[in-house]
């Protein structure tokens, strides 16, 4: 069977579209991927962090450590991750850490918070930052 150019040109336009798809579907698969293993990077820092104290001022929190060596300094932001930490000293000897997404566009948006008990909750959707009401991680 001998195809006329309209015919080439019309499979040519059908291959190059399904191409298109299937690369769309792998990039957008990539990019989900790419926030699940964010969150669960996030979630194993805040699992185990160090308090470090300082040795001027007593027992006061310095910093705290988390597990990949990043050093947290209180009521100041730092991106890990994918994510925007913020260690918040609550008491001379207890502190909280905050947890959002670096892009308020990341869907779906998770956000962690670490209380001063250890215990990390979250919330999830857009807008919805974690803090000390938010259901605990199980």
């Amino acid at each position: 069977m001998k195809l006329d150019r309209w015919d080439r040109i019309l499979l040519w336009i059908i291959g190059l579209t399904a191409a298109a798809l299937i690369a769309l579907f792998v990039l957008y698969s990539e990019v989900r991927n790419s926030q699940h293993v964010h969150k669960l990077q996030i979630i194993r820092l805040l699992s185990d962090p160090k308090a470090e104290r300082s040795a001027d001022a007593g027992s006061r929190i310095a910093s705290v450590k988390l597990s990949n060596g990043v050093k947290l300094i209180p009521d100041r932001e730092q991106t890990v991750e994918g994510y925007t930490l913020q260690l918040h000293l609550v008491a001379p000897e207890a502190y909280t850490i905050s947890a959002r997404p670096e892009s308020p566009s990341e869907r779906p948006m998770v956000s962690f918070f670490l209380d001063e008990k250890h215990v990390l909750r979250f919330e999830s959707g857009p807008g919805r930052i974690a803090d000390a009401s938010s259901r605990p991680l199980r």
